[in-house]
């Protein structure tokens, strides 16, 4: 549902208004998916990488979420 939101929010236009308030709302559900993911890692690195792998590459969480996909498959790999 965040990812679908993400996409939403994403289509308003830049000229609108309401653009601001969608950018920040943007930047929160990125963060709640990569949340999520990091509370899946533990129990189930390849769920985590799969949910994280979700995160628009235009967002705050973006990079956080590349750096715990890197450890999450390294993870998997000594497993």
């Amino acid at each position: 549902m965040l990812v679908a939101a993400i996409e939403i929010a994403s289509q308003v236009p830049e000229n609108n208004p309401a653009r601001s308030e969608a950018d920040r709302m943007i930047q929160q559900w990125s963060f709640q998916i990569l949340q999520i993911a990091q509370s899946q890692a533990g129990a189930n690195p390849r769920e985590a990488i799969a949910i994280a792998e979700q995160i628009p590459e235009n967002t705050a969480a973006y990079a956080e979420a590349q750096r715990n996909i890197q450890a999450w498959r390294q993870f998997q790999g000594r497993r």
